[in-house]
């Protein structure tokens, strides 16, 4: 029944030692996963961990100022058709905020352009007047954004 001759030892032999290779590079690599792991904790650890920005600490650079304040004087009567009273200039303060948190939603420590216009779609048409009651202030704000130069 057992074969005991040379060759069948010789061939169990390297079978063996095959089986001994894999084992050792499967350990090899269930070291590296495990380093890998380890990093990718600790990255997702210092992720949670710290602390969330605050609506400060979100940088509007001179530029897009300038950017929110030019979409509000868009806002004026004597500029822009349809529109009874205009968006004061206080409602820049509003916009630059939402603008910061749009900018922090998105994990960014600075504000862009887009978060501006995000920001004036959502707060210009409750600050104007419409001259037709029936308009829609969102369609004027809408055509204010496209017109006006993005920084």
């Amino acid at each position: 029944m057992f074969r005991d001759d040379e060759a069948a030892r010789a061939q169990y032999q390297a079978a063996l030692e095959r089986k001994a290779t894999r084992v050792d590079e499967l350990e090899a690599r269930v070291y590296e996963l495990e380093a890998e792991n380890q990093a990718l904790r600790a990255r997702v650890f210092a992720t949670v961990a710290a602390p969330p920005l605050a609506a400060e600490d979100i940088h509007i650079d001179a530029k897009l100022e300038g950017y929110v304040l030019a979409l509000i004087k868009a806002t004026d009567p004597r500029l822009t058709e349809g529109i009874l009273v205009g968006a004061p200039p206080t409602a820049s303060r509003p916009i630059l905020a939402a603008s910061r948190a749009h900018a922090r939603a998105a994990g960014r420590r600075y504000a862009t352009p887009d978060d501006v216009r995000r920001a004036a779609h959502e707060l210009l048409p409750s600050r104007i007047m419409m001259q037709d009651p029936e308009a829609d202030p969102r369609s004027i704000v809408r055509a204010i954004v496209d017109v006006v130069e993005v920084p």
